[in-house]
């Protein structure tokens, strides 16, 4: 379990969502902070464990919000502490990481997607896969007819395999062959009696990083 909120440095470029943010480059920069990232790629590179399960609070996955050419990113997301993110996911590649798996909540919309060292590079392999799950209740009833369906593309976040905004939780089910992450969703919040629906289901094979959908 990580703390991703009280020993990293302050958002750079004023928050928010922002294009060509020079500062979030700057290689000192912690989201972490030193001693907890040192904790956890020590930890990493001593487990024997089939599945390396780390949970925390904000995506790990790269998320350009522009459709159009510009890469506009979240300076509150790990996208704001790039060199933070690479030093991780280059890390678990060097200790060899068996099957990498990134839980998080916080942005209230569900994610699916895969972890790569070089998001910007279509044809970079999966290094591990991460689940965004939603609020339960935060941002109201949500829309089922935005997102992107299980198996589709998109051509601005390659690396992304399912978003939705509706409210749900996400149950994930690990066997030694693979993690299966189903995304429960309810039709709305604001009253009793919502009946609950798969909207999409995605596994993860062992030793084969990078996310299937169902």
């Amino acid at each position: 379990m990580l703390d991703t909120r009280q020993y990293r440095d302050d958002q750079v470029c004023g928050d928010g969502q922002q294009v060509d943010c020079a500062d979030r480059l700057d290689p000192s920069r912690q989201m972490l902070g030193a001693e907890q990232e040192r904790w956890l790629l020590d930890g990493l590179g001593d487990s024997r464990a089939r599945w390396n399960v780390l949970t925390q609070q904000i995506a790990m996955m790269q998320l350009d919000f522009d459709p159009g050419p510009a890469q506009r990113l979240s300076m509150d997301l790990w996208d704001g502490y790039k060199a933070a993110k690479d030093r991780l996911l280059t890390g678990m590649v060097e200790r060899q990481v068996s099957n990498p798996v990134v839980l998080t909540g916080d942005i209230h919309y569900n994610l699916a997607g895969d972890l790569r060292t070089n998001f910007d590079d279509p044809s970079s392999p999966a290094v591990g896969v991460e689940f965004v799950c939603t609020s339960i209740s935060s941002g109201g009833n949500g829309n089922p007819a935005t997102g992107l369906p299980p198996g589709g593309t998109d051509p601005v976040n390659p690396h992304l395999r399912f978003s939705s905004y509706q409210r749900g939780y996400v149950s994930c089910e690990v066997t030694r062959a693979q993690w299966r992450s189903d995304f429960k969703v309810v039709p709305y919040v604001d009253r009793p009696g919502a009946p609950v629906s798969t909207r999409a289901s995605l596994v993860s094979l062992d030793g084969a990083p990078g996310l299937h959908a169902l």
